[in-house]
């Protein structure tokens, strides 16, 4: 006889049953508890590899940007209420009075000031936080002054509130660190302005002739990414129980969500990636199961026509566009942390294990190489085959170059916003669960101290898969540890998770104990089938052929005409900038050999582990050379179909990790020595047509 509770009736009847709990339970407590808790910002302490990257970090863009960078002006309009006017003409943009840059950078600087203890930018954290004190109004506002009046088409003004969603999470992050309550008074404030805002003037200006400022495209930035304030607003409710802020939520909700009829939710790199975590963040308002399961759904759809490559990587160089889905093209660099960031608010909503995952994705595979490795520079476009970095070629992306050489001044909201990730990450290695338990969310060396429990983290990982902590309790516990997705075996302690368990519980008594981790990685071939490559991954890594890499510093000057693309339309022609270009010295163009599998070994260990020449760990891969797979915009062309006819010898050739290779080569063609099986590549011409460029896509 078949159980009653087998059936599709009962499952049915369970999940309405889920619902309307969920439901009653907001209604009576405004908001469901997050399953994770962040620990306050601070309590967790970068050790060994982690630490040595964030100090460099310290003195690198995001530590030494205020010193030089010129939306941090002292008299922007975040810190300062000097006369600014309307904003009329996006004066702001070109003179840099305050918008996004400003809070972008603070966001950052003011994690990486509390992970570091960096007395010099903790007191530039003081001073900013200060200075935006004194700016704010008697009915909430602060800031600048211009985006309080945003002049319309029509002769009406709206309020341009983007630059405000990010800024109130760098100042809830002062606060988390600092305990001072002006801050929390400072946020309180600014959501009475909102809530005082009429609805129908509320984050974008009305429908119709008036929909266009007149100060340009920039405020209708606020309507796609409306849903940022969402997450900031939840934790200030965490914080205070003051039903205001989830009234705001339910009212930003309003104005931003339309139920989706197209195919994808949004083509631009940075608002997808921020954009697709935001139903089920607010599904902890309202209980609403199938909005939870929204940003899965938004997730998959677009990495199954814009993806297709290695770790969270799709094809969008800014925007997403038709023929243009080859790992060629990649991300700009605020896409990463923005990814994070999404992430990592997921896991706090609901702790399933697949967001720490793909965090792991992108800090251990793609953000290191947004910058160089001294992180004194950064570049616009990461891709996941990026063989040439200059600063001249058109290579086919939507915007003019350059795109992806690297610089210390260019790249506007890349330049104040990349360093996000890796604080990001940092800042939520352990979490709390909602029963108090300790979790390892995930894995890097640190240590930290937080209601009567000591630990230690050393570990290697993620270019070694073992680890030891040492935990000290005053009383007995249980810890709670993420089994990798990756991991084919995983153990705490002796204690084996069992297969399929994405958390193992481990008991500790009192006192001090000390705990093994290991976890067990194969190499693997990952096949991208959209894409006629695979890739090699082993862990939590994907690798990349070892290309050779060559430095260089180009000028180039005000009024150069190089190349016509150059000379068309580039923000920054009319001033002379230095970049650093990166040349390959050695063959990219193989295809790989999957008769065999690779070998991985140990190298020697360095600290500073994202550099080519100190990659940690490598794999030999037999591979053969391609001749007929050539540059097209001076980056590998599109494969072609696999497996690729190559009568060239067999190679052992050298793979390090993705993090590790600012010249990329992650996802290749299959390839074989036998003429009635393979196919025959063609040889593409040099550059591609820019009469017939592809559009970008509209849903």
């Amino acid at each position: 006889m078949t159980k009653m509770n087998d059936t599709p009736i009962a499952t049915a009847v369970a999940v309405l049953l889920l619902a309307i709990a969920c439901a009653s339970k907001v209604a009576a407590d405004e908001l469901q508890d997050c399953e994770l808790k962040r620990l306050p910002l601070g309590s967790i302490c970068p050790e060994g590899w982690l630490k040595h990257q964030l100090d460099k970090m310290t003195d690198g863009i995001c530590g030494r940007l205020y010193e030089y960078g010129k939306f941090l002006n002292p008299t922007n309009g975040w810190i300062s209420r000097a006369e600014q006017g309307e904003l009329d003409n996006q004066r702001h943009w070109n003179e840099g009075t305050g918008w996004e840059e400003q809070p972008y950078w603070f966001r950052s600087f003011v994690k990486l000031a509390a992970l570091t203890g960096n007395e010099r930018m903790l007191g530039v954290c003081r001073d900013w936080t200060e200075k935006m004190l004194a700016t704010r109004d008697p009915d909430g506002w602060y800031g600048p002054q211009p985006l309080k009046r945003v002049r319309l088409k029509d002769g009406t003004f709206m309020q341009d509130i983007w630059g405000h969603m990010v800024m109130n999470e760098a100042l809830l992050s002062w606060y988390d660190y600092s305990g001072d309550r002006r801050v929390m008074d400072l946020l309180s404030g600014f959501c009475d302005f909102c809530l005082a805002v009429p609805e129908d003037r509320f984050i974008h200006p009305p429908q119709g002739n008036g929909y266009a400022p007149a100060s340009g495209w920039l405020p209708l930035i606020q309507k796609a990414r409306a849903g940022d304030m969402i997450s900031t607003l939840f934790r200030l409710y965490d914080v205070t129980k003051d039903a205001k802020f989830t009234r705001l939520s339910d009212k930003v909700w309003r104005r931003y969500y339309v139920k989706r009829e197209s195919l994808f939710l949004n083509i631009h790199n940075v608002n997808f990636c921020q954009m697709f975590s935001y139903p089920s963040i607010y599904a902890r308002r309202t209980g609403d199961l199938a909005l939870a399961e929204e940003s899965e759904y938004w997730l998959k759809q677009h990495w199954m026509t814009w993806g297709q490559m290695p770790r969270c990587a799709f094809a969008a160089d800014e925007n997403c566009r038709v023929g243009c889905i080859d790992p060629r093209y990649g991300l700009e660099s605020c896409s990463w942390g923005e990814y994070v960031r999404s992430f990592q608010n997921l896991s706090d909503h609901r702790a399933e294990t697949k967001w720490a995952d793909r965090t792991e994705d992108v800090v251990f595979n793609h953000a290191p190489c947004a910058y160089t490795p001294d992180w004194n520079e950064v570049h616009y476009i990461t891709a996941c085959n990026q063989t040439v970095i200059d600063a001249r070629t058109d290579h086919d992306y939507a915007n003019h170059p350059p795109m992806n050489a690297y610089s210390h001044t260019e790249y506007r909201c890349c330049l104040y916003n990349a360093a996000m990730p890796f604080p990001l990450f940092t800042e939520n290695l352990v979490k709390r669960t909602r029963d108090g338990a300790l979790v390892f969310w995930m894995y890097a060396p640190c240590s930290g101290k937080t209601d009567g429990v000591e630990w230690k983290l050393d570990t290697r990982y993620p270019f070694r898969e073992t680890a030891r902590l040492a935990v000290n309790a005053a009383k007995p516990l249980v810890l709670r540890f993420r089994v990798p997705a990756w991991a084919k075996a995983f153990s705490v302690g002796g204690t084996a998770a069992t297969p399929g368990v994405r958390m193992l519980d481990v008991k500790v008594p009192a006192g001090g104990s000390t705990l093994d981790i290991a976890m067990k990685a194969e190499c693997e071939f990952t096949p991208w089938a959209r894409q006629n490559g695979i890739s090699v991954d082993r862990g939590p890594l994907t690798y990349s052929v070892a290309i050779g890499e060559r430095y260089s510093k180009v000028s180039v000057v005000k009024g150069d005409s190089g190349s016509d693309i150059w000379a068309e339309g580039n923000n920054n022609r009319d001033a002379d900038r230095v970049y650093t270009e990166i040349a390959p010295t050695t063959p990219w163009n193989y295809g790989i050999d999957v008769t065999a599998k690779p070998v991985w070994k140990e190298c020697v260990w360095n600290d500073d582990c994202f550099v080519s020449s100190n990659a940690c760990c490598e794999l030999s891969v037999r591979c053969r050379r391609i001749p007929e797979w050539t540059l097209q915009d001076n980056e590998p062309a599109r494969l072609q179909l696999s497996p690729a006819y190559s009568s060239e010898p067999l190679e052992t050739v050298r793979f390090t990790p993705l993090c590790c290779q600012r010249l990329r080569l992650s996802v290749l063609p299959q390839v074989t020595d036998n003429a009635t099986l393979g196919y025959r590549w063609k040889k593409v011409p040099p550059t591609t047509d820019r009469k017939n460029r592809a559009k970008i896509f509209s849903p």
